[in-house]
């Protein structure tokens, strides 16, 4: 007898469609979880199909993080238990996956014994160093971190020696790229936004206060003039990708001097090598 029948035949107070449910979302080959569920919906009936599918189907995943890895045990045997066991399991894979962020995720702009300054460079770095906050750059969902650093930069700075209820242990800026210099956006930990004065009378020591801003201004500012130097390069390169032989070949046979004109951009070209290749042995 399949497993499903067998179910259907032992549960035959539960609806067969709320079983065929239960046994199409398990994930496992031997549907070892489709009786926890039916117990599951016997016990507690007002429970809702989905939301126990959704539940187990989260259990199996969090396998890996869970000590008690037997559904069936006492342990799980109410919905509410098996919820508390799945957050605190939800909470231990998240903070094992912000352990694994790397160096290359992010840019220090300064570190000393008092705080450090950086910029995340990938969802993940900005959960990691905006933990604790409010900041929507730093939730799970990283639509608004993507958004963030899209349009401009995004750089946190994190007290080490952190007081206790203090707002500006942790603290966001953001720059948008065509607004440097003349406005940055500052967020304490409640996400509350502020402004450049309140920042400089805040528990931040004034001398710390601006030698902070002087760095995130270098630092957007280098950033900016890549960016403006890369935004040429681009251009130049797709100027030269797009060129149509055919039309060379039409400028030609009206009398053009093509032949110069490649000589041209051959020798332009070399001598961009060359400067690249003087920058490698000076590197």
């Amino acid at each position: 007898m399949a497993k499903i029948d067998e179910m259907i035949a032992k549960y035959d107070t539960l609806n067969k469609r709320t079983i065929n449910s239960y046994n199409n979302t398990d994930p496992t080959k031997t549907k070892k979880y489709l009786e926890y569920k039916c117990k599951m919906k016997v016990k507690e009936p007002n429970l809702d199909t989905r939301g126990i599918n959704d539940s187990v189907k989260l259990f199996n995943e969090l396998l890996p993080y869970l000590q008690n890895k037997d559904i069936y045990s006492s342990e799980y045997d109410s919905y509410n238990k098996l919820i508390t066991v799945l957050s605190k399991a939800t909470q231990d894979k998240e903070k094992k996956e912000l352990e694994k962020v790397t160096n290359d995720e992010y840019d220090i702009l300064v570190e000393n014994d008092k705080f450090l300054l950086l910029s995340p460079k990938t969802h993940r770095a900005s959960m990691k160093y905006g933990a604790s906050t409010r900041w929507c750059t730093a939730a799970k969902s990283n639509n608004h971190f993507n958004t963030y650093t899209r349009s401009g930069y995004l750089i946190y700075l994190i007290r080490k020696k952190g007081r206790e209820n203090d707002n500006w242990n942790k603290v966001a800026f953001y720059i948008k790229k065509h607004q440097l210099f003349s406005n940055i956006e500052i967020y304490g930990a409640n996400d509350s936004q502020y402004y450049g004065g309140d920042f400089l009378g805040s528990s931040w020591s004034y001398y710390d206060a601006m030698n902070i801003i002087t760095h995130i201004n270098v630092y957007v500012s280098s950033h900016a003039v890549v960016a403006k130097s890369k935004d040429k390069f681009n251009k130049f390169k797709k100027t030269v990708e797009t060129l149509d032989v055919n039309d060379i070949i039409e400028y030609a046979q009206l009398g053009g001097d093509v032949e110069q004109g490649v000589k041209d951009l051959v020798n332009s070209l070399n001598e961009i090598n060359k400067t690249l290749g003087t920058l490698k042995k000076t590197e």
